[in-house]
């Protein structure tokens, strides 16, 4: 194992000869020249032509040192150019993989071969998939350097490309437009084939549990949150490193609670793709029993619902079949990637961080993590996002209430409205059963792009608008702040400093008495 650091810095230093000099920290190894002539390109393309890195010392060797140099003495518009090029470059090296290979890939001058859920889709060749080890639902790191663009992009066949050419969706096409040379780069990932029940201790508390032997890994990537992805089906959840505990069992096992195992579709898939069916078929191709029954509910990208089971016999029968088939073809295929950028952790000003704790105190708060779906059709241009009641309820909220939706660092406030209907859903999702819609959150595409989740079936954190609740319930805080006011003022004379101190102390006292029904409605002990 080559020696890595924690950081990633890029800084410019003078050095006593009189050149001026760029260093960048790397967080793994010094045998890294592709990404240093990758770095001097784009200084080159730019018109800088006098720099060049250092060959590593011993020393350097160390402490994983790359060191650029730039003449001092070169033009000082050229030097300014550098500057926000610089920026970028560090930019870009803190959101991606440096010890991952990178690979120049080349647009192709077409659309998507088909419309998918996500718009954050790669369309790669077969050729250029096998030869790099990738598979479909993949997460990759697309990267222009210059720009300092870094975007997570999800691969998808297109038999019709070849070499290293690839095609976007025209959200991420657009990002990319002026970009001038592209790479490609592989994420670093743990694989999971196998699922086992959490303990009971662990399910409260929201833990998965994976072998100590990938502790290790986990300490490396220096990330607070990672993402646990079903790469068969592309559906994900972000579990928070605390949530991440390690016990003596098979490197290739997760535990994972009731939720994680819905939410992820671990069980049986309601859908599995094209790229994924032939796999399967070439894993089954010498047993055409099992092959019979998997094509006879999956063939064609069919969807598979409840009700559909139940009419070809013993529901819970099937599903134990077909689950044993999808495990001899390597089904669940889990996958855990590191997320560089951690939720919940935007720069608040201290006053925005107090108000929050005070609404903590006098409100209540609760997070609830759903998974994203599409909302009825005819709430696409509208500010709401559809709910369970029984959701509603654990928020304790009423509907056309606002909720605060988070996921990696954003957050957007909408209406929260019933999903009463159904059939409504069905028309725009895939559901196993009707109870699904519990665990599940209907949100408009274009709040789905606000929050920048770039496709369904992924999950999201839930919470009451504390602001909202405190503005709702502002005429009964009013009228007791007053009664409360007036009764001190009465007893005590207007111009008595020990009524004034017990009006200070009782407003507060009376604003939580006064929120106790809002603070209830949550309240489990």
């Amino acid at each position: 194992m080559k020696k890595c650091i924690s950081k990633i810095k890029i800084r410019k230093l003078k050095t006593s000869s009189g050149k001026e000099m760029i260093r960048i920290e790397n967080n793994l190894c010094p045998d890294f020249d592709k990404l240093a002539n990758i770095i001097i390109d784009v200084f080159r393309d730019k018109g800088i032509e006098d720099i060049y890195y250092a060959t590593y010392s011993e020393k350097s060797r160390k402490d994983g040192t790359l060191t650029f140099y730039i003449r001092k003495d070169i033009p000082k518009n050229k030097y300014n150019l550098a500057i926000p090029i610089i920026n970028n470059i560090k930019e870009t090296l803190e959101k991606i993989d440096i010890e991952n290979d990178l690979v120049e890939v080349v647009r192709a001058n077409c659309s998507l071969s088909r419309y998918y859920p996500q718009i954050n889709v790669i369309e790669l060749s077969e050729e250029f998939m096998k030869n790099y080890e990738l598979t479909e639902n993949q997460v990759v790191n697309l990267i222009d350097f210059e720009r300092g663009i870094v975007k997570n992009c999800c691969v998808k066949l297109n038999s019709s490309l070849s070499g290293n050419y690839f095609v976007l969706g025209s959200t991420y096409r657009n990002i990319f437009n002026d970009s001038k040379k592209i790479y490609l780069q592989k994420k670093k990932h743990v694989l999971f084939s196998k699922v086992a029940i959490q303990n009971v201790n662990d399910i409260y508390e929201g833990f998965v549990t994976i072998s100590e032997e990938h502790k290790s890994w986990i300490e490396e990537c220096g990330c607070e949150e990672f993402e646990l992805r079903n790469e068969v089906t592309g559906a994900s959840i972000d579990i928070s490193k605390d949530k991440i505990k390690f016990s003596k069992i098979e490197k290739n096992i997760i535990k994972l609670n009731y939720f994680h195992r819905l939410v992820l579709e671990v069980i049986v898939p309601k859908q599995i793709s094209k790229y994924y069916f032939e796999k399967f078929r070439e894993q089954l191709e010498k047993d055409s029993n099992k092959w019979n029954i998997l094509k006879k509910y999956f063939e064609n990208e069919q969807a598979i619902t409840k009700d559909l089971l139940k009419e070809n016999g013993d529901f819970y029968l099937i599903i134990k079949n077909i689950e044993k088939i999808l495990n001899d073809c390597g089904y669940p295929r889990l996958v855990l990637y590191p997320i560089k950028s951690s939720p919940f952790k935007k720069n608040e000003c201290l006053i925005s961080k107090l108000v929050d704790k005070i609404l903590d105190f006098l409100i209540g708060n609760i997070r609830i993590t759903l998974k994203c779906i599409r909302p009825y059709e005819t709430d696409e241009s509208s500010n709401v996002v559809r709910l369970s009641k029984s959701t509603l309820e654990l928020l304790g909220i009423d509907e056309t209430d606002n909720v605060v939706i988070r996921y990696r660092g954003n957050r957007i406030k909408a209406r929260a409205l019933v999903i009463d209907d159904i059939e409504a859903i069905k028309d725009t999702n895939l559901l196993f059963t009707d109870s699904e819609v519990n665990v599940c959150i209907g949100i408009p595409a274009y709040l789905r792009h606000q929050l920048g989740l770039d496709s369904i079936n992924v999950c999201c954190v839930v919470e009451r608008d504390k602001v909202y609740l405190f503005r709702k319930n502002l005429n009964i805080q009013f009228m007791s702040i007053l009664a409360t006011i007036i009764t001190i003022k009465q007893a005590f004379g207007t111009n008595s400093l020990l009524g004034n101190l017990l009006i200070l102390a009782f407003i507060p006292f009376s604003l939580y008495i006064s929120l106790s029904g809002v603070r209830n409605r949550i309240k489990n002990k």
